[in-house]
């Protein structure tokens, strides 16, 4: 009889270890800062230089889904407090205005990676139709690590820096 529950626990605890692993796509679960907005995270990125963002020392940043909203930015900083970037109605921004440019192109990166390839050619012929478009530079290099080539109706813009920020 021990032997017989014994076994269903293992079971159990395979199924769970199965379960957790699935919904995590593999990766351990990391336990997400409680000032962030209740919201899906679409990309998130650690910032391995936190003092390189000046008094505000920030050691991640979250891109946020949030309805009628092209992305919204909030950091952590090193002492745990949230700090809101980019509201729900700014579109347009430039990550690089805020972090360096590789951990931006991070974001986009993880962003474009989870919408399907049709969606994402879909935006590209999209955005060229006809007119000049704009790309954030972290967007631009994000398309080039999928493979996909800029439109030469693309203009990108440049990396915004310094992204060091004084006060609070």
């Amino acid at each position: 009889m021990t032997m017989i529950i014994r076994r269903c626990l293992y079971l159990l605890l395979s199924i769970g270890t199965a379960w957790f692993v699935m919904v995590n796509n593999g990766h351990a679960a990391v336990a997400l800062p409680t000032c962030l907005p209740v919201a899906p995270i679409v990309a998130q990125v650690v910032n391995p230089q936190p003092q390189i963002t000046g008094d505000r020392p920030m050691q991640s940043f979250y891109l946020l889904e949030m309805p009628d909203a092209w992305q919204k930015l909030v950091g952590l900083d090193t002492s745990g407090q949230c700090f809101d970037y980019i509201g729900q109605k700014t579109n347009y921004v430039t990550l690089t205005a805020f972090m360096p440019i590789e951990l931006a192109t991070e974001l986009a990166s993880q962003r474009w990676a989870k919408l399907s390839p049709d969606h994402r050619q879909s935006f590209m012929a999209a955005s060229v139709r006809d007119r000049a478009v704009w790309l954030a530079p972290e967007e631009a290099l994000a398309f080039q690590q999928l493979g996909y080539i800029i439109p030469s109706q693309a203009k990108v813009l440049p990396a915004l820096t310094p992204y060091r920020f004084t006060g609070s």
